[in-house]
This record gives structure tokens, sequence and C-alpha cells, in this order.
């Protein structure tokens, strides 16, 4: 059913957006639908597109930072799987992660030698303008 909080959260953000996904396009075209939030993206992006790739896969990425004609530093993924969270900061990408049921989840992972780094710049347990501003 439409989530009107997650539709005015899309219609507050003036940038682009784009669904990435590891769901084939019409899957994830009806999902939007549902919510009532498919006008708020340019393209979707899944795995008819992506082919033999999927996230977290480096190159599948980078597929679509090239089809949008953009740079990885200029882009930023919201996300809710902590892998794709990871390969998307790797790359140069702010990260938003909408938290599950850890709420320390993927704040930190452990680098070379046992150091941290941080690899999430924003999370949120609701995608509002609120939550962002908060954190």
């Amino acid at each position: 059913k439409p989530d009107e909080e997650v539709r005015s959260f899309l219609c507050s953000l003036k940038q682009k957006k784009y669904i990435f996904t590891n769901t084939r396009e019409v899957e994830a075209e009806k999902a939007l639908e549902c919510l009532g939030i498919r006008d708020q993206f340019l393209h979707v992006y899944g795995a008819d597109f992506m082919g033999d790739s999927c996230k977290p896969e480096e190159v599948a990425f980078q597929k679509v930072i090239d089809d949008i004609g953009a740079k990885a530093t200029e882009c930023v993924m919201f996300e809710d799987s902590i892998k794709n969270v990871v390969a998307a900061s790797g790359m140069g990408m702010k990260t938003v992660f909408v938290r599950g049921r850890d709420p320390e989840q993927g704040f930190v992972k452990e680098g070379e030698g046992g150091q941290e780094r941080k690899v999430i710049d924003c999370a949120c347990d609701k995608l509002t303008i609120e939550n962002l501003k908060e954190a």
C-alpha cells in the first residue's frame, strides 16, 4: 500500500534518484507502483540490466554509475544490506544505512591490520528528512 511518509521524504530530495536492485526490473517497478513512489525515480536498474553481475560486486555499481553519467563520489547510496553499503563506501560513495534489527550494525568494518574504518555516513530506522538531519 502507498507509504506517504516515504513519498514525502523522496519528494523532499531534489537530487536525481535511481533504483538499483538485484531483482528484475519488472518486479521492482511493481513494488514501487504499489508504494506509490515510482514517479520519484528516473530509472530502475535491476537484474536484467546487470546481466551476470550484481550488488555488492564493484562492476555492478560501476555499470550503473557509468550509465547515469556520474562519478561514485557524486553518489549517495541508501541501502539496507551492510555488504552493499561496504561496497558502495569502498568506491567513494556516501552511504545511508536503513537499519534493520541491529542499530549498531555497519558503523565500522575491520580493515587491514585490525583497524576499524567508518563505512556508513548516516544510519536511520525510517526514511524521513528529520531522521537524516538528526543523523
